[in-house]
C-alpha cells in the first residue's frame, strides 16, 4: 500500500538524527564519543547526546532507540509489533510463529557502533539487541510525522482501536 497524492501532503519533512557506527566515522557531523551498547533502554540512551551523528531530512524513517523511548514507551504505548497478513503472504521468510497476530521482531536505525553491519532490533518478547542487518526475517515500522493541522478523529492508539485521522483535504 501505498501513499496518496493528498496523504503524501499531510506528511512533515523531518530533520533525523542518525547515530553512526564507528566504520562511518568519517561521514559525522557531532559526537564525541561512540555509542554505548547496552540492554535496557534507560541505559542505551545515556550517552546519546554525546554520540557520533549525522543528520538527513526524511519524510519516513524508521525510529532509533531515543525516538523509541520517548515518543512511543514514553507514552505507554506497545511498542512491539504485529505484522499484517499482506506482509506475511509476501515475505519469502516461511516460520510458523510468524503470524499476524504475535509480535514480531522490528528494525531501528540505531547501530552497534562497534559492528559494521550490527542494528538495533526489537524482539517479539520487547527485549531490544544488535544484529546483523542483512538478516530479512526482520520487519520494519516506518514512522513519520504528520502536519499539526491534521487531528485524531477517533480511536485509542491500540491495536484492536487503532487512530482514525480527519486530515485537511
Amino acid at each position: 500500500m501505498s501513499f496518496t497524492v493528498e496523504e503524501k501532503k499531510e506528511i512533515q519533512q523531518a530533520d533525523i538524527k542518525c547515530i553512526l557506527p564507528n566504520i562511518d566515522l568519517s561521514q559525522r557531523e557531532g559526537g564525541k564519543e561512540s555509542f554505548l551498547y547496552e540492554y535496557e533502554i534507560s541505559d542505551m540512551i545515556q550517552n546519546y547526546d554525546d554520540a557520533y551523528y549525522t543528520s538527513t531530512t526524511d519524510s519516513v524513517f524508521l525510529l532509533d532507540i531515543k525516538e523509541l523511548k520517548d515518543y512511543v514507551i514514553g507514552r505507554g504505548w506497545e511498542y512491539r509489533k504485529k505484522p499484517t497478513q499482506e506482509a506475511i503472504n509476501l515475505s519469502e521468510y516461511d516460520y510458523e510463529g510468524l503470524t499476524d497476530d504475535g509480535f514480531w521482531y522490528c528494525w531501528l536505525r540505531t547501530p552497534v557502533a562497534e559492528s559494521d553491519s550490527g542494528v538495533r532490533r526489537i524482539r517479539r518478547d520487547g527485549n531490544i539487541n544488535g544484529y546483523d542487518a542483512a538478516d530479512s526475517s526482520v520487519g520494519i515500522a516506518p514512522a513519520l510525522y504528520l502536519n499539526k493541522e491534521v487531528k485524531v478523529k477517533e480511536g485509542s492508539g491500540t491495536y484492536e482501536n487503532p487512530y482514525t485521522i480527519i486530515m485537511n483535504l
